[in-house]
């Protein structure tokens, strides 16, 4: 079972879809449904499905708009909180204990893309090169 499949199923109460979507939409949640874009590739989808489920759990009304500061702060909960389940702090810091060379090396072992990484990584105040 891939680590989609894991998460999908943890989920019973959402219905997912895989679908081509506009350029730049990576994920969409409409009410209890998640629909990730098809396009991506497998570190990209899991990532969006994490916040896509934590805005299902944690954000109100359409936040589409993020000019406003509410809509901001919405979206910063439910990202930040995606990351920190996606990758959580203790993982980052079992693969930092290996001491890797470079921060591809601690992205490929996580199973996360190397933007991703680094978001994380300031999230949990660390610095990469």
């Amino acid at each position: 079972m891939t680590n989609i499949e894991k998460l999908i199923a943890r989920h019973p109460e959402l219905t997912f879809t895989f679908e081509n979507m506009p350029k730049g939409l990576c994920g969409l949640n409409v009410g209890n449904e998640i629909i990730i874009n098809k396009n991506l590739d497998d570190q990209e989808q899991l990532q969006w499905l994490y916040e896509e489920i934590e805005h299902h759990r944690l954000s109100v009304g359409d936040i589409s708009e993020y000019q406003n500061g509410t809509n901001s702060h919405q979206e910063y909960v439910a990202r930040k909180s995606a990351m920190q389940k996606c990758v959580p702090k203790s993982s980052l810091n079992k693969v930092l204990k290996l001491k890797p060379d470079n921060d591809f090396e601690v992205a490929d072992e996580l199973g996360v893309s190397l933007d991703y990484l680094h978001e994380v990584a300031q999230i949990y105040g660390f610095r990469f090169k």
